[in-house]
């Protein structure tokens, strides 16, 4: 008898996060990422430079 997994919960669609669940799909399970601001990337979506702010274009 074949049992299914209810996959993966992968918290939050930082670097990390996408990351973990791109090297679980090439293992060949599936995740579920949620994502509580309105965009992907986590920190990567801004960052400081000596007092300088920097934002990802959305």
């Amino acid at each position: 008898m074949e049992t299914t997994s209810p996959g993966n919960l992968v918290l939050g669609a930082g670097i990390a996060g996408i990351s973990a669940a791109w090297h679980l799909q090439q293992k060949g399970q599936q995740s579920i990422i949620p994502e509580k601001d309105d965009d992907w990337g986590g920190l990567c979506g801004h960052f400081v430079i000596e007092d300088f702010r920097f934002f990802k274009k959305r």
